[in-house]
C-alpha cells in the first residue's frame, strides 16, 4: 500500500509500543523514520562491564528490539545526534553498522543522508560503502535551520553539493525521498506563512537538481508540556502548525503529492532520559490540526502517576474523543479512566504515539480525498 505518514519517532519502549499495537489501514501506511538516540553514560557504563563491545551491544539491542514490533518490513535510519564518524569497536561506521545487525532480523532499513552533515569525508564515505556492498537506498534530509535556510539562497552552491551526494551514493535523484525538516517549530517566531514560504523556495530548488518526492515534517509541540500548557491541573489547545502549512501546500499547482511527516508527540528536543522529578502528568490527545493537551501536576506529588486516570476523564469529557474502537491507545485512555491503570510515562508516550498515528492517518487520508473531490467538480465545471 501506499505510504501515507512516516512518523520521526525514537527507537524507545514507548514509540516501539505504539507501533506493536497499531491496527488496520495505519499499519500499512506507515512508514517509521527512526532516530536512533546515542547511548548514554549509564548505559555505556552498564555495557562495559559486560564481555561485548558496548556501542556494538547497544545497537544491536536497538536492532533486536525493532524486530520485535517490525519484522518484515521496512524503516527509514536516522542517528543525527551521533558524531558523523561515529564507530563501532570493529572500526565500521555505526550506520552501516546497524542498517546490517537490523537486516540480520529481518528489518529491511534505507539509510538517511544528512544535507548539512554531508561536508565530512568518513560520513560520506561510510553511506557510499554501504550502498555499494549492502544494496541499500536511501532518503535525503533536509534540515530547515537558519543557517540552512540562508544557504538556499546560495543555488549554485546548494545544487552542486546535491549532485555531488546523488553522483557519490550513485542513486537517481528522481526515485529518493528528501524530508524538508524544520524540526522544533513550537516558538512563536515559527508561523505557518513562514514554513510555507521557505517550503516553497526549497521544494523548487531541489526539483532543479532532479529531486520529486518531497515531505514536510516539523513538530509544534515544546519540549516541555509547561511552555504550551502553562496551568497545572488544565486543558489546552496546540495547533499542530506543520499540518497547516501542509494542507495548504498540497492544493497549489505541482505540490498535490506532498508527503506528511512529524515527530509524533515526543518533539526533537524532549527529554528523552531521567526520572519524573519535572515531568507532569500528561495526556496528548491529536485531533484534526490541532493536539489536545489535558496537563496534570509533578509525578512525585500527590495522586503521582495514578492522576492519569482523572486526565484520561478529562480527554473522554473534553468532546474530542473519538471511541475506544478507533485504536488502541483510545482503548487504554478509557480502561485508565475506568480506575484500571495509571500508568508510566513511557506507557503514556504509548498510548499518545498509538493514538496520534491513527489519527494523523486518517486525517492526511481524508484531506487529500476532500482535495481530490474538489479538484474533479472543478474539472467537471470547466
Amino acid at each position: 500500500m501506499k505510504t501515507v505518514y512516516v512518523p520521526i519517532l525514537k527507537a524507545k519502549a514507548g514509540e516501539l509500543s505504539a507501533l506493536m499495537h497499531l491496527k488496520g489501514a495505519a499499519i500499512e501506511h506507515v512508514l517509521p523514520w527512526f532516530d536512533i538516540s546515542p547511548i548514554n553514560d549509564d548505559k555505556l557504563e552498564k555495557l562495559s562491564s559486560q564481555l561485548f563491545p558496548p556501542i556494538e551491544a547497544y545497537l544491536s539491542g536497538v536492532a533486536a528490539e525493532i524486530s520485535t514490533v517490525w519484522k518484515n518490513r521496512k524503516i527509514l535510519l536516522d542517528m543525527p545526534k551521533w558524531a558523523t564518524n561515529a564507530q563501532a569497536e570493529g572500526g565500521e561506521h555505526v550506520l552501516p553498522f546497524l542498517r546490517n545487525e537490523l537486516a540480520s532480523f529481518r528489518v529491511s532499513a534505507d539509510l538517511v543522508v544528512d544535507y548539512v552533515r554531508w561536508d565530512d569525508p568518513v560520513y560520506a564515505n561510510a553511506l557510499r560503502g554501504a550502498g555499494v556492498t549492502g544494496g541499500c537506498d536511501f532518503a535525503l534530509r533536509l534540515v530547515m535551520d537558519s543557517d540552512t535556510v540562508e544557504e538556499l539562497s546560495e543555488e549554485e552552491l546548494v545544487l552542486e553539493r546535491l549532485t555531488d551526494i546523488a553522483d557519490t551514493l550513485d542513486f537517481d535523484p528522481a526515485l529518493v525521498m528528501v524530508m524538508i525538516d524544520f524540526g522544533d517549530i513550537s516558538n512563536e517566531k515559527h508561523t505557518v506563512p513562514d514554513l510555507v514560504s521557505k517550503s516553497e523556495r526549497a521544494i523548487d530548488l531541489l526539483s532543479r537538481a532532479g529531486f520529486k518526492i518531497f515531505r514536510l515534517a516539523g513538530c509544534s509541540l515544546p519540549a516541555f508540556i509547561s511552555q504550551s500548557i502553562k496551568t497545572q491541573n488544565s486543558t489546552g489547545l496546540v495547533v499542530r502548525k506543520e499540518m497547516e502549512a501542509w494542507r495548504i501546500l498540497i492544493v497549489q499547482p505541482g505540490l498535490d503529492s506532498l508527503g506528511f511527516s512529524d515527530y509524533g508527540i515526543r518533539g526533537p528536543n524532549a527529554k528523552e532520559t531521567g526520572g519524573a522529578s519535572n515531568a507532569n502528568g500528561k495526556i496528548r490527545y491529536t485531533i484534526d490540526r490541532e493536539i489536545f493537551i489535558a496537563r496534570g501536576y509533578p509525578l512525585t506529588e500527590g495522586l503521582k502517576g495514578a492522576q492519569h486516570q482523572e486526565l484520561a476523564r478529562l480527554v473522554i469529557k473534553s468532546g474530542h474523543w473519538v471511541d475506544e474502537k478507533f485504536s488502541w491507545g483510545d482503548r487504554e485512555i478509557l480502561r485508565c479512566s475506568e480506575g484500571e491503570f495509571s500508568g508510566s510515562s513511557s506507557d503514556w508516550i504509548a498510548i499518545d504515539t498509538n493514538h496520534h498515528i491513527h489519527s494523523v492517518v486518517r486525517e492526511v487520508i481524508e484531506y487529500r480525498d476532500l482535495v481530490a473531490a474538489k479538484a474533479a467538480r472543478q474539472q467537471v465545471k470547466i
